[in-house]
This record gives structure tokens, C-alpha cells and sequence, in this order.
């Protein structure tokens, strides 16, 4: 599995990889058919901006990462504004 990151269907595919999903779990996962999953693979489609957000929620991924291939991949962590106590 190459990790070439360039387009939008290689980020695809490969962020689905290392999340260890196959199409078929994320196209449940993302609330679409396998066949979108495949199509985006395969750089015939691209998500609408509502599939986009669920997409780079579910594969834990920056979401401007996954469109654009800007920034970093992973999702930086976000401080908790609850204190314990």
C-alpha cells in the first residue's frame, strides 16, 4: 500500500488504511455506499462538504489535510476546558 499523498483519492485511501477500515465499514461509518467509497478512491468523486466533514471525522484526520492536502494529517489535539475537581 503506497502512502503517496498528492490527491484527494490517495488521502482517502490512504488514511482508511491506517485506520484499518475497509470500504465497506467506512462507507457505514460516513453514512454512504461502498460504490461512493470506491469513486472517491478511484478520483471519480468528490465528497459533498457534509460527507467531507464525516469523512475526515471518522478517519481522524485534519479535514483541510484530506481536501487539500494542507497542514498536518492527524488531528491536533485539543485541550480540555474541564478541569478536574
Amino acid at each position: 500500500m503506497p502512502l503517496e499523498t498528492k490527491l484527494f483519492q490517495d488521502r482517502v485511501k490512504t488514511a482508511r488504511f491506517l485506520r484499518g477500515f475497509s470500504q465497506t465499514a467506512l462507507a457505514e461509518k460516513v453514512e454512504c455506499c461502498p460504490d461512493t467509497v470506491s469513486r472517491w478512491e478511484l478520483g471519480r468523486n468528490f465528497p459533498f462538504p457534509e460527507q467531507l466533514l464525516r469523512l475526515a471525522t471518522t478517519l481522524k484526520v485534519n479535514v483541510l489535510w484530506l481536501a487539500m492536502g494542507e497542514g498536518p494529517m492527524e488531528i491536533e489535539a485539543v485541550p480540555s476546558l474541564v478541569t478536574e475537581g
